[in-house]
């Protein structure tokens, strides 16, 4: 009978000892429903909803919000709460001036997942409560 000691088993390294996944490769590997939902799950309070709004209902907030507002070239669109991006992907598509469009997004691994979606606009890490009139 061998003896604990006497055996030898190639484990792979800790998961600890890996880097953890970035923004991008959990929301590809599970999408951003389930990034969104797990972010909920963290901060229920700041976090509005359960689920990113559906890409055809943000469409249709992004065209009556620019209609609404009388939205023209060299006006500000600034947008509370990104989340994971589709209110911003319809209004980048539909604004006169895409590059007025500034994201304000309190939730760090959403404003890192925005930031890298959507290179050309401006996303602020913060808290709408805390702008200045």
């Amino acid at each position: 009978m061998e003896k604990l000691s006497d055996l030898s088993i190639d484990l792979p390294p800790p998961a600890f000892d890996t880097a953890p996944p970035s923004v991008e490769e959990l929301a590809a590997e599970f999408g951003d429903e389930a990034l969104f939902f797990r972010a909920w799950l963290n901060e229920p309070v700041t976090i509005g909803a359960v689920m990113p709004t559906r890409e055809r209902l943000a469409h249709a907030m992004s065209e009556a919000a620019l209609r609404n507002a009388g939205v023209c070239a060299g006006k500000r669109i600034i947008e509370l709460g990104g989340g994971t991006g589709p209110l911003t992907r319809a209004l980048e598509l539909r604004a006169p001036n895409p590059d007025a469009i500034a994201v304000v997004e309190r939730n760090p691994v959403f404003h890192r997942l925005l930031t890298r979606r959507f290179p050309r606009l401006q996303v602020i890490l913060g808290d709408a409560e805390s702008l200045a009139a």
